[in-house]
């Protein structure tokens, strides 16, 4: 069985940027998958995919969330993987959001493919749906290849 995991990145991303972003989560995956297949889902190319025949945001963030697969009864998404890009925008939060309640893992990662787990989202500024949020991270993680920071605050891709 083939694992799926979803890259939250800024819908701003041009193609390079994307590229690059999903260069570095393929080696993330690579270094967590033990071997097992995996597929890294853009988080554009499932909204082109999916984003009409959902029929709205809520619905779309919803799927990607809580969504299975009809047959296998199994999760569309294992993990959630959001590139460290400082703060995040209203979609990525709310994408965030919800899948911890469906308590998936969701991890940032930065350039050098090093991982935290992430575990909430505040409000920075509610007049700000671009840059409006940070991700909140475990204060202290343990899991394999997951370091800890001194900041529980969103870091930088550099």
């Amino acid at each position: 069985m083939t694992l799926r995991f979803f890259l939250a990145h800024p819908k701003s991303f041009d193609d390079d940027a994307l590229e690059d972003v999903a260069s570095i989560a393929h080696q993330v995956l690579r270094s967590f998958s033990s071997g097992a297949e995996f597929e890294l889902v853009l988080g554009r190319d499932y909204f082109n995919a999916r984003f009409k025949i959902c029929g709205s945001w809520n619905a779309w963030i919803q799927e990607v969330a809580f969504g299975t697969e009809y047959l296998t009864r199994q999760p569309i998404f294992r993990a959630i993987l959001v590139p460290a890009t400082g703060s995040i925008g209203a979609g990525t939060a709310r994408i965030v959001e919800q899948s911890l309640q469906a308590r998936k893992t969701v991890v940032v990662f930065n350039r050098k493919a090093i991982c935290r787990r992430v575990v909430g989202v505040e409000t920075v500024d509610r007049d700000d749906f671009k840059g409006s949020f940070r991700l909140v991270f475990e204060e202290s993680t343990t899991t394999p290849g997951l370091p800890s920071t001194s900041s529980p605050h969103s870091p930088t891709l550099n």
